[in-house]
């Protein structure tokens, strides 16, 4: 008797996120219209839906239909019934911003740092997170799911909160997640620029397929992630993905790994500032005014690149991949040379469509909805209250 309780149960907060998740990606759907989508009967999606309503997720919109007959009544959701705060942490600043379930950015704000320690890095955060939940009323903090930090360029165990290794910050082996636990009472959930911007694609619902695809992210170092059956390959040690760190010339340039010859010594943004000595930004000017150095080193990283995504794309089969990264925010038509690049070094024996693709927001704004998304990644409505589902 017990377990065909636990079982009902269980089939009932599976149906509520479900018929969740569809008010959501559709923006105004119809009673009628979930139960098609699912397979049910009207009357279990209303029971759900109520359940829903009364908890202050859904709220009834216009009616739709002939005048004739009976108008079937849209649903949409309550997008700021569940929130999350986004922190994109560097060495000298932080991005943090509010984002609702619905993928807007309600609030936004920047930090500066004097160069960062790694002893002021628990000081920083907590100071960040402590001036925006300071600024929010108790209703606000109410819907709060969590806290989703995005270390840039970094390996990471995302479920004990532990920074493996982070050149940015100067830090390896490094519990930033079960210090900030053991202080704030919500979920918080560390993951890399990389794995959160595929969270991103997906939670967001902006890729055709949200449980196959990949991205690349082009930045400081160059790395992947896999979305494979909903969820991201990591790999037997938290380090799937390090694409910058294959190794191209075996003599090559000393890498921040103590390697030689890593890719992301060559095309890499920070790769290529040591090369010109000057910053990414500068090099892309002077690229535009005919320098011959800074085209050069330029035109070769997109030649690599393009190859790189031509590689992937035969090495996973995806049908659609993601570019991010600062080298393209700052770069905008390098985008457009690497794909136009890498659809001729696919060649004809590729026979199988694919799209490449750039995330819809940039800059900070992306930053702090991707670092939001770590949360929203896993989220779940249980007992009519918000929660971060690990076994997902």
């Amino acid at each position: 008797m017990y377990r065909t309780k636990t079982t009902s149960q269980l089939i009932k907060e599976k149906n509520i996120n479900e018929i969740f998740q569809i008010i959501r990606d559709e923006k105004a759907i119809s009673r009628v219209e979930i139960a098609k989508k699912m397979k049910l009967s009207q009357t279990s999606v209303g029971r759900s839906v109520s359940e829903l309503m009364d908890a202050g997720y859904v709220v009834e919109g216009e009616n739709v239909g002939n005048s004739v007959g009976r108008q079937r009544i849209q649903l949409r959701i309550v997008p700021d019934r569940a929130l999350a705060l986004g922190i994109y942490l560097q060495r000298q600043s932080i991005d943090a911003g509010l984002v609702d379930v619905n993928g807007n950015l309600i609030r936004k704000s920047s930090f500066m740092f004097a160069e960062t320690k790694q002893t002021d890095i628990v000081e920083n955060v907590s100071e960040v997170i402590d001036s925006i939940l300071s600024s929010l009323s108790d209703q606000i903090l109410s819907h709060l799911v969590g806290i989703g930090i995005t270390i840039p360029g970094a390996s990471v165990n995302y479920r004990e909160g532990i920074i493996l290794h982070s050149e940015e910050l100067g830090v390896s082996s490094f519990h930033l997640g079960s210090r900030l636990q053991a202080v704030y009472p919500y979920t918080i959930i560390i993951d890399t620029d990389v794995n959160s911007e595929a969270k991103a694609q997906k939670f967001l619902n902006s890729v055709e397929n949200p449980d196959e695809f990949i991205v690349i992210h082009l930045g400081t170092g160059i790395s992947l992630a896999q979305m494979i059956n909903g969820k991201i390959a990591r790999g037997a040690h938290n380090c799937s993905g390090e694409l910058g760190h294959i190794i191209t010339e075996t003599n090559g340039v000393l890498c921040e790994c103590g390697r030689r010859g890593c890719l992301q010594t060559v095309i890499g943004r920070r790769g290529i500032e040591k090369q010109l000595g000057i910053s990414f930004s500068d090099a892309v000017k002077r690229y535009h005014e005919n320098d011959r150095d800074c085209q050069y080193l330029l035109n070769r990283a997109v030649h690599q690149i393009s190859v790189w995504l031509a590689n992937m794309i035969h090495l996973y089969d995806p049908r659609e991949v993601i570019l991010t990264g600062s080298m393209i925010d700052e770069w905008e038509e390098m985008f457009d040379m690497i794909v136009r690049n890498a659809k001729r070094y696919t060649g004809n024996y590729f026979t199988y469509d694919y799209s490449v693709k750039r995330p819809l927001l940039r800059g900070v704004d992306n930053h702090i909805v991707v670092a939001a998304s770590n949360i929203f990644y896993k989220f779940s409505i249980k007992n009519n209250e918000n929660y971060y589902d690990f076994s997902r």
